[in-house]
């Protein structure tokens, strides 16, 4: 599990930098109640959600799929959506100990 969030991690920061043109980006990673949250969020260009995140258009790159992939492997559940500063917010959420939801 710890493998696949520093992936998801590192692969978002990577998209900020190569994609969103940041210059700030945040990483965070706690845990509440029998939850585990890592959040990337950051403060570049963005991107239109309602085009990307639907499918109607072929912008969701690799990048975004394989996170979404390996937080499937973890049976996580992922969010990706516009963040607070303008830029990109990633979101993914285990339950503790590798249990299902």
């Amino acid at each position: 599990m710890a493998t696949h969030l520093y992936r998801i991690a590192q692969e978002a920061i990577n998209i900020a930098l190569r994609h969103g043109a940041a210059e700030r980006i945040r990483v965070s990673l706690s845990l509440y109640n029998d939850r585990i949250a890592l959040e990337v969020s950051d403060n570049g260009t963005g991107f239109n959600s309602e085009t990307i995140l639907n499918g109607k258009s072929s912008v969701k790159g690799m990048g975004m799929q394989t996170m979404e992939y390996r937080a499937s492997l973890i049976d996580g559940r992922m969010k990706i959506v516009q963040g607070p500063d303008g830029g990109v917010l990633v979101r993914c959420e285990v339950l503790k100990g590798g249990e299902s939801w």
